[in-house]
């Protein structure tokens, strides 16, 4: 590929109409091998390996760490990893669900991640039988520390050596062979957290087509916490941080082995005050929201009766690495509880109050994921066997917004000036998935797992214990006096460029709004305003004008951006999404091989394979795509593009074979737009909440007692 000079003068090359492309070398020549997703071997689905033969007693063990350990086993029984197998009643509800939809073998997938003492012992069956004893030990100390292997491909890719772990004796050479087994390069990556953290469901698992879902790892590495910066410059200064800097913090002069998330209801069953603090310290403050009061209501929005006023929340994720809230997305219960206040401090409208205790209130806004089955069904209870494809996704990258819009009809009494008070809360689990497990924590099984816990840790686990509530983030906004544009200084653009990310995300025909916010952060930095912060303002309004597919107007904001702070990959990257939205490959081309040389990104290497591919350099396209694959094996455009170029190229048949298996496989899902029409004929909730920056109306305050939906609907 040919080497690019600085961005500001690849930003003006890209206005020129570039040189001939080179000829590809004769079909054929020297091509690399396919990439293609391993997809397990002995323990397939799950793609989980073990080095050496099984000892199930190895995997089974703690109370031998305990001894010189004592704190960090205490840690380790409380946190998430511990409770991660049949243990648990909400896991063992979905597990059972999946034995019954896909029977025992297909649950490997499962047991790769929540049961490796059952996967990996040749007596033990994958089944809810409280007197293995492997079915308690969860995520042990064995597993991380016996870890020799990892990949990012998730569903449990890691090697697994069950050797013996020998015990120090008092002398230095027993305890550097001690360290040598427990303490090995692997455990130190987070490749390792990400062979479990990242979770794809194919047809290995009996379903019809692939559906990639639980990902942490993609979100962070293209987060500005992996050193990232592709999609846009970001005002913080780079400092990277991996998992284990936020999952297991330096207590007492340890990193802590709670593994703090979200999990806010574990901490809750077993009435642990020390994990719910360490939770609790994870989420507050994890984002923050904001208020912009809107001149008029949206066009087309007619008010039931009388005066009415509109405003916006602004959600930011301000220090989650990846997606906020995570982990199995559709069973997240965070949501914004809003209030309208007049003059005297009265509440005369609301969203989100009543949802705190029936879990279930229509339309209050949700930052979760929710998936149906092939019906347009909503899956309630992580029903992960039925899953078909997700409907709408209102969970928030890292460093991004969103923007939730909220009308009111005021009464004829009310009296301003009004204020706006917003909480954002937070519980682990939706009500539905949580009765659920309520359920089978009270069977006859989920009583004989809680007894053996008690025996084996000295937990006592309650599975219907409420589920703890933590404030993530609040505000209090005078809707008369603060409005969309802010005041000068950083501040105030800082509130007016997260008001533009969130609006990005609207429908293209609203986008001028966002034009409008990322114009008063500019306005509100002033000339003399820090270069970096101008930059940014700059790079919001390129994107809104690419979107609306005004090339040139984006090139010339891009170019002025570079010359405040030049070679950020961002611009590269946004100048070829500006050319590419207007079809001029060849220029796109050269953008994204920018980018892309300037920071290793999937997102470059698979808009620079498509470019290429289109302007005739299949194999230039193919080398680029595999880039990609390296990253993303499972994307189905990069796997696409590998595939093209092959058959230009007159690859070896064998080769072509395995890049269409692997395409086949991982192809977007054509029946998943019917799928998301079904949940919306048949859902209204559904409806709504598909639709980009829909308006939500404010309730009466006090809500209707008993205030409930379907489970469908939520």
């Amino acid at each position: 590929m040919r080497s690019i000079c600085i961005i500001v003068v690849a930003l003006a090359a890209c206005q020129r109409r570039p040189p001939p492309p080179p000829a590809d070398p004769a079909p054929g020549a020297s091509l690399p091998a396919p990439k293609v997703p391993r997809e397990g071997d002995a323990f397939s689905p799950s793609l989980a390996a073990l080095e050496g033969p099984a000892r199930p007693e190895t995997l089974q063990t703690f109370a031998s760490c305990a001894r010189c350990h004592a704190a960090i086993v205490q840690e380790w029984k409380e946190s998430a990893h511990s409770l991660a197998s049949l243990t648990n009643p909400l896991y063992q509800r979905s597990f059972s669900d999946f034995v019954q939809a896909r029977g025992e073998e297909k649950t490997r997938f499962c047991a790769g991640c929540h049961d490796p003492a059952l996967l990996f012992d040749p007596g033990a069956k994958l089944a809810t039988d409280p007197t293995q004893p492997g079915a308690h030990v969860g995520i042990g100390c064995a597993v991380c520390h016996g870890a020799v292997a990892a990949r990012p491909a998730g569903n449990g890719a890691y090697t697994l050596t069950t050797s013996e772990i020998p015990l120090p004796k008092g002398d230095p050479a027993s305890l550097d062979a001690h360290l040598a087994r427990v303490a090995n390069t692997t455990l130190r990556t987070n490749t390792l957290c990400i062979s479990c953290h990242r979770g794809a469901l194919t047809p290995a698992m009996g379903h019809a087509v692939a559906l990639l879902g639980l990902d942490e790892w993609g979100p962070w590495r293209r987060s500005v916490y992996a050193g990232n910066q592709t999609r846009r410059m970001d005002e913080e200064g780079g400092e990277r941080k991996g998992c284990t800097d936020c999952h297991m913090p330096m207590v007492a002069g340890h990193r802590s082995h709670r593994f703090a998330g979200g999990h806010t209801t574990l901490a809750g069953m077993i009435h642990s005050p020390g994990q719910l603090a360490a939770t609790r310290a994870m989420l507050e403050g994890a984002a923050s929201v904001d208020v912009f009061p809107l001149p008029a209501l949206p066009k087309g929005v007619t008010p039931p009766a009388g005066a009415a006023l509109a405003f916006d929340v602004v959600i930011f994720n301000e220090r989650v690495g990846h997606n906020f809230p995570g982990g199995a997305k559709d069973l997240r219960d965070t949501w914004l509880e809003v209030k309208l206040e007049d003059a005297a401090g009265r509440v005369l409208a609301a969203s989100g109050v009543a949802h705190e205790t029936t879990g279930r209130e229509p339309y209050a806004y949700v930052l979760h994921t929710r998936v149906a089955n092939e019906a347009g069904v909503a899956q309630a209870e992580h029903e992960v066997a039925h899953f078909r494809t997700p409907v709408y996704d209102h969970t928030i990258a890292p460093r991004d917004a969103a923007v939730v819009r909220y009308a009111v009809s005021l009464p004829p009494a009310a009296h301003g000036p009004f204020t706006v008070a917003v909480r954002l809360r937070h519980r682990r689990l939706t009500s539905s998935s949580f009765e659920a497990g309520c359920q089978v924590f009270r069977s006859d099984t989920g009583q004989a797992y809680a007894r053996r816990l008690r025996q084996l840790k000295g937990l006592s686990l309650d599975g219907c214990a409420p589920q703890p509530l933590i404030d993530v983030a609040s505000a209090r906004v005078a809707l008369e006096s603060q409005g969309p544009a802010p005041a000068l200084g950083v501040g105030a653009w800082r509130r007016a460029y997260r008001y533009g990310l969130g609006l990005l995300h609207a429908r293209q025909e609203d986008l001028d709004e966002a034009r409008l916010a990322f114009g008063q952060a500019l306005l509100a930095l002033g000339d003399g305003g820090p270069a970096r912060l101008r930059a940014m303002a700059l790079e919001g309004l390129a994107e809104v004008a690419a979107l609306q597919s005004r090339r040139d107007e984006a090139l010339k904001l891009l170019a002025e951006a570079g010359r405040l702070v030049p070679d950020a990959p961002s611009l590269s990257y946004g100048a070829g999404e500006a050319h590419l939205a207007a079809w001029r490959f060849a220029e796109a081309a050269l953008a994204f091989e920018t980018a892309a040389a300037q920071q290793d990104d999937d997102r470059s290497w698979r808009h620079l394979a498509t470019a290429l591919g289109s302007i005739g350099r299949p194999r230039d396209s193919l080398l680029a795509a595999q880039r990609g694959l390296a990253l993303e094996g499972r994307d189905a455009l990069l796997l696409r593009n590998q595939l093209l170029a092959y058959r230009k190229l007159a690859a070896p048949q064998e080769w072509v074979s395995q890049a269409s298996r692997a395409l086949q496989t991982y192809e977007r899902d054509v029946e998943a737009p019917h799928v998301r029409d079904r949940c919306a004929q048949n859902d209204p909730v559904c409806r709504v909440e598909r639709t980009p920056l829909a308006v939500r109306w404010l309730g009466s305050y006090p809500p209707p007692q008993n205030t409930r939906v379907s489970s469908a609907s939520r």
